[in-house]
């Protein structure tokens, strides 16, 4: 059974106006309101957070992310659920997403689905109605089968050793960035290492993951500045935006991958 979380301990999800720093053209509408038609709907809240902001106008408004799971749902192939992701604010920094998502019970890593699977599902605040959000609840949830098909495939395919190094370091070439590649400030083999021992198959499936859960929980693949020989560890990310831009493109270089392979 999913385990409901408690949504009105987090201020910005249950904003009550906009922020003061917002245009009166800014159409506010409350995330709660949202989440009645999740609900409505049969998913239901499962973990939720909110950007963290040193800005005392923001606070109370910033951007957050909901994760939804429905309420029939079980684990299936690899410990996976479908999700459907919620991200939104009310400082007129964002819209509403709506977009498809994986959980993995294994390692409590929140997957999101990059937009070349399946479309994110963009709802402007002008313009709202409770139908759009009803409407992009099924789309997105209608096609959890099709990305579990994916996910079956990623598992069939097998990396040499030069296409998991190679995976590695497009990864982090997408999180970091191209200077800090140049200046080797990573050990790539360590990024990709199996996580757990049951997880060793040089599949496309257990690098992803590997990769994920370390960007994802911090990981030992960060070189040490005096000490390059030696690792140190890497942060957690804390940031929504940054989680969802990292997952989103860790799922687009797997789909990459084995487009490639299957050529």
């Amino acid at each position: 059974m999913n385990q409901v979380i408690d949504l009105t301990k987090i201020d910005s999800i249950n904003a009550g106006q906009q922020a003061g720093t917002v245009t009166d053209k800014y159409a506010f509408i409350p995330t709660m309101q949202v989440v009645d038609q999740f609900e409505k709907n049969g998913w239901l809240p499962v973990h939720a957070r909110e950007v963290n902001t040193r800005k005392e106008d923001r606070k109370g408004y910033q951007k957050h992310m909901i994760r939804f799971r429905h309420h029939k749902s079980t684990p299936v192939m690899d410990g996976l659920h479908p999700e459907i992701v919620l991200t939104n604010s009310h400082d007129g920094a964002s819209s509403f997403q709506i977009m498809a998502g994986l959980f993995r019970m294994i390692c409590s890593n929140g997957m999101v689905v990059a937009d070349a699977q399946l479309s994110t599902v963009r709802i402007r605040h002008q313009g709202y109605t409770d139908k759009a959000v009803h409407e992009a609840i099924e789309y997105v949830g209608d096609n959890a089968p099709r990305i579990l098909n994916k996910v079956s495939d990623f598992n069939q395919i097998e990396l040499t050793d030069q296409e998991r190094m190679l995976f590695g370091e497009s990864a982090l070439l997408m999180r970091y960035g191209e200077q800090d590649i140049q200046d080797e400030r990573f050990h790539v083999n360590k990024l990709i290492a199996p996580v757990r021992s049951k997880e060793s198959a040089p599949t496309l499936w257990n690098t992803y993951n590997a990769v994920q859960e370390r960007f994802q929980h911090g990981g030992d693949y960060l070189k040490d500045r005096k000490r390059p020989w030696r690792s140190k560890r890497t942060r957690k990310m804390t940031s929504v935006t940054e989680d969802v831009r990292v997952n989103q493109g860790l799922w687009l270089l797997a789909e990459k991958m084995a487009e490639l392979k299957a050529a």
